[in-house]
């Protein structure tokens, strides 16, 4: 496919992109891969703890009462026919408290708000009792009180229809005596004990249609505020979560109810059926023994209708008793890539700014996601508190995401570091590099004598050598220790012995520097004891040639070469031209090109300076000035000669770009032209296989034509003799009856005349 092609070459050309690439696979397959064993469960577990509104935990609402029914008598379990008795005895109670608080307060010229009444429990097809409970809601009903009733939902694998389930139920009394028929009190729970209900249930007809079945708390909250009916078909059910708490103050608003007669309970209802307000009342009547959501994650025990309670006062208040979850998948995907997004502007910045860490990319990956970690929760509290009762985000995927991002950030400037193209924290003034055969010399002569001076900007610090045998421990991966020492180095100084060049070490860390060395990230300083060792490979670089017995000299030109250098740096001085530089100091420029020595200046070494000016280093004491004539002189020569080299390698590459560019078009006239020779060829074939084709199937047609005419002709001839043969028959049956007729004739004719 031309379009992978292509898009394998932008992600070749481009690392981010690759980066870009990677980052979103890894975040969708380890969201895939771990969405149920660990994000979920994380997700839920914070959902748990932050959920519940602390606004609603100190007291429970005072609109709301609940009455348990005892189902004893004399430690004997009630049958479901006095349950109903004693259901409708409650119901008749209540109304007379109604009717006795509404006078009161048409007494004292005051507006009485009726009460509602919730009656948790549903009701099978047995008729006992029903009679006396239709009775007590009639009373009710005519005092306009509202009384509702709960349906018993088909369990899950039950797959029967609505008519056949509702046959089971008091169809009685959920269609004309319930207020608004049937209604639903489910509970769902999770693993995480987060427990939910949904604003409505379907059950399947048997004419194919749908019976919904609302939820009692939306239905009963709605009502209570006096607002529109709810019109459920509209929208898809919503899941609410319910909240819940174990209070002590729900025990002020739960009282006991054993009969008319009363019982010893010090919270029995018909005791305080005088001092108990029912206006503007939400009466929950339960059996809290028989109730089948007792316990809820093996360690809550709360009745099914202190749930419901909990579910109602939630509505009530708009459902902000409980944070939901926030459940908008385009916006969750956006706080994950901003949040990743912000991770890697982060590293990038402290990468950029902190030179100090560059070489640790793993403190600056840590320091990155901590800082996103810290950024999600100031957006998680954003959405937490919210005017509309606040949402809960799920914090798993954007810190996957997160970590993602700062591992993959970390991998990539990883490599930028070893690629050494990294400016570097300058954490080292000086790297020596040298071979293991002269370890001892070069701590005693170089080594040792740097350690003990002082930087220039900064008196009282002494400079940082790095020196493997002190700063690598034995054991340890040299290789990245060593490329981060030489990024994070101002002056890289090499030894370069016989067995420097032999060793594969030494020359990676010279290609390494010297790499480095091309965009002025580092400067390289390089000294040897035999200049005839050297290999052609260096010969592009100026090699200040030491003696064994006497390093003095070596030290205070390369301390007086850091000073410079630092300085410039740190601007302290202004930035001064390499020659002048080198007049001062009385050393070579670095990274320069070699200069021929001459005959009379044998004990010399030259080096040709940045600016491409050379200057010999070891003047002899006799003609100074004759000498420093002929250095004018060759600097001016080299300088000419330089400048036309440039100009001659500038033209050459040119033409040489030109020439490149005319064999490219050449060679794509040619392939286009090839091209076409061939795609003219193979139609010219095609066109003659298609005719020969045509030949030969016009060939086979005309034989087939002449077979049939043939066959036709055969057959005819056949059709002919056959027809020939039976009129030869028929003719000779014909005579043959012509003369027997004529016989017989001439007989009778004989006899006649007889």
């Amino acid at each position: 496919m031309p379009f992978i092609s292509k898009l394998r070459k932008i992600i070749a050309r481009n690392r981010i992109i690759s980066y870009g690439f990677a980052f979103i696979i890894l975040l969708i397959l380890s969201a895939v891969i771990s969405v149920k064993s660990v994000l979920l469960p994380i997700d839920l577990y914070v959902y748990k703890i932050l959920h519940f509104n602390s606004e609603y935990v100190e007291g429970f609402d005072e609109s709301i009462l609940f009455v348990n029914i005892n189902d004893k008598n004399n430690d004997r379990n009630l049958s479901k026919a006095e349950l109903k008795l004693k259901t409708a005895e409650l119901l008749h109670m209540i109304d007379s408290m109604v009717i006795y608080q509404n006078y009161q307060y048409e007494q004292n010229g005051e507006k009485y708000e009726l009460p509602l009444i919730v009656v948790d429990a549903s009701f099978d097809s047995n008729p006992a009792g029903h009679q006396e409970l239709k009775n007590a809601i009639d009373s009710l009903y005519n005092n306009d009180i509202m009384v509702y009733g709960v349906y018993d939902m088909p369990k899950q694998n039950d797959e029967s229809p609505f008519e056949i389930h509702d046959e089971s139920q008091a169809q009685d009394l959920y269609n004309t005596y319930f207020e608004g028929g049937r209604f639903h009190t489910d509970i769902i729970e999770d693993e995480k004990c987060v427990l939910s209900y949904y604003s409505y249930l379907t059950i399947p007809k048997q004419t194919g249609s749908i019976a919904i079945i609302p939820a009692l708390p939306v239905q009963v909250a709605n009502d209570f505020r006096r607002q529109n009916p709810i019109n459920f078909t509209e929208n898809d059910p919503t899941n609410h979560v319910l909240p819940f708490r174990v209070l002590e103050s729900l025990k002020d608003h739960t009282y006991q109810y054993n009969g008319d007669s009363g019982g010893s309970a010090s919270n029995e209802f018909s005791a305080f059926k005088k001092s108990i307000d029912l206006q503007n009342k939400i009466v929950i009547i339960g059996f809290f023994e028989r109730d089948e959501t007792q316990t809820i994650c093996d360690y809550y025990e709360i009745p099914g209708s202190h749930l419901l309670g909990w579910a109602v006062w939630d509505q009530l208040n708009d459902n902000k008793l409980a944070k939901q979850p926030f459940d908008n998948q385009l916006t969750q995907w956006g706080i994950i890539l901003i949040c990743a997004l912000l991770v890697t502007i982060i590293f990038v910045l402290l990468f950029k700014f902190q030179k100090k860490l560059q070489t640790r990319p793993w403190l600056i990956a840590s320091i990155s996601f901590i800082s996103g970690v810290i950024m999600l929760f100031l957006i998680g509290y954003a959405f937490y508190s919210l005017d509309s009762g606040g949402e809960i985000i799920r914090p798993s995927l954007p810190v996957l995401g997160m970590f993602l991002s700062s591992a993959l950030a970390w991998r990539y400037h990883g490599v930028l570091i070893d690629l050494g193209i990294v400016p570097g924290g300058e954490k080292y003034d000086v790297f020596i590099s040298y071979s293991g055969a002269q370890r001892a010399w070069v701590r005693k002569k170089v080594y040792e004598p740097l350690i003990q001076l002082q930087k220039i900007e900064k008196p009282k610090e002494n400079l940082k050598v790095f020196f493997d045998q002190e700063e690598i421990e034995e054991g340890t991966p040299f290789v990245h220790k060593y490329k981060n020492a030489i990024v994070n180095s101002t002056m890289f100084v090499p030894i370069l012995t016989k067995d420097y060049f032999e060793s594969i070490y030494c020359k990676k860390e010279m290609s390494f520097a010297d790499g480095r060395a091309e965009t002025d990230l580092i400067y390289i300083y390089p000294f040897t004891f035999d200049l005839e060792i050297v290999p052609d490979v260096y010969n592009d670089k100026n090699i200040i040639e030491l003696d064994e017995n006497s390093n003095s000299d070596f030290i205070s030109k390369l301390k007086k070469r850091l000073d410079k250098i630092q300085q410039q740096k740190s601007g302290l001085s202004k930035p001064e031209s390499e020659d002048v530089l080198h007049e001062e100091v009385n050393e070579p420029p670095i990274l320069s090109k070699p200069k021929k020595v001459d005959s009379d200046v044998q004990d010399t070494v030259e080096e040709v300076g940045s600016d491409k000016s050379t200057q010999e280093i070891k003047p002899i004491e006799d003609n100074k000035k004759d000498k420093k004539k002929k250095r004018e002189k060759e600097k001016e020569e080299t300088i000419k000669k330089q400048k036309k080299d440039s100009k001659s390698k500038k033209s050459s590459k040119k033409k040489k770009k030109v020439k490149k560019a005319e064999k490219t078009a050449e060679q794509k006239k040619k392939r286009k032209e090839t091209k076409s020779e061939k795609s003219k060829s193979k139609k010219r074939s095609n066109k003659k296989e298609n005719k020969k084709s045509k030949v030969k199937k016009s060939k086979k047609y005309a034989k087939k034509i002449k077979n049939k005419k043939e066959q036709k002709k055969k057959k005819r001839k056949r059709s002919e003799k056959k027809a020939t043969k039976r009129h030869h028959k028929t003719s000779k049956k014909g005579s043959k009856k012509k003369k027997k007729k004529k016989k017989k004739k001439s007989k009778q004719s004989k006899k006649k005349k007889k």
